[in-house]
């Protein structure tokens, strides 16, 4: 596609993040979404959303590497990312 978004999600949506990152066969089903630039999904309730141009990409052995440009970003105020680090969730920064 032309567009995707980088959807950073809230400490409050780990159950989301365990969905997408599961085989569920339809992992947007119920999932509260609206449409962003060209038709990228934005999640409801994420702490930030990137919406990006496809600029360029690159194959890199068994990868494609993807170069967006940022066209707009928002953030929820007040809103604590969900942190992925070592095979564990953290709603708060470890030290």
């Amino acid at each position: 596609g032309s567009h995707y978004a980088i959807n950073i999600l809230a400490a409050e949506q780990h159950e989301l993040a365990e969905r997408f990152a599961s085989k569920h066969p339809d992992r947007f089903a119920d999932v509260a979404y609206r449409e962003g630039a060209g038709g990228a999904p934005i999640l409801e309730g994420a702490a930030a959303v990137f919406e990006c141009f496809n600029r360029s990409q690159y194959e890199e052995r068994d990868h494609v590497i993807f170069v967006g440009e940022v066209e707009h970003c928002e953030r929820r105020e007040g809103a604590k990312p969900l942190i992925f680090h070592g095979g564990n969730y953290f709603r708060e920064l470890p030290i």
